[in-house]
């Protein structure tokens, strides 16, 4: 659901709208292709791209050289405590801000 004002903003910009059904069929494959567990995808005029290595390779700019040396520790240190869920899943990573399923 958007703001009121910016489906009207973004079509005057001559902006294409995001569909539903592409954010949903990227989810779906998320879902079905274990090798994207923990991908952060971007989603856009029915495409989606992995900026997961860009992000990581990027993230001493981004996140500050001491910032980033942390994170890395702190994922490290995660990726031994993986829990698996039974039903084969996925994964769950407790990082120490960020949680996710």
């Amino acid at each position: 659901m958007l703001r009121p004002g910016i489906r009207q903003m973004w079509s005057s910009f001559g902006l294409e709208m995001q569909q539903p059904e592409d954010v949903a069929r990227f989810i779906v494959h998320c879902i079905a292709d274990s090798s994207l567990d923990g991908a952060s995808l971007l989603v856009a005029l029915g495409q989606a791209t992995n900026i997961e290595v860009g992000l990581r390779e990027t993230m001493d700019t981004w996140m500050g050289e001491e910032n980033a040396r942390e994170s890395r520790t702190v994922e490290g240190a995660v990726k031994a405590k993986a829990v698996s869920f039974p039903s084969g899943g996925g994964s769950l990573w407790l990082a120490a801000d960020l949680v996710i399923a």
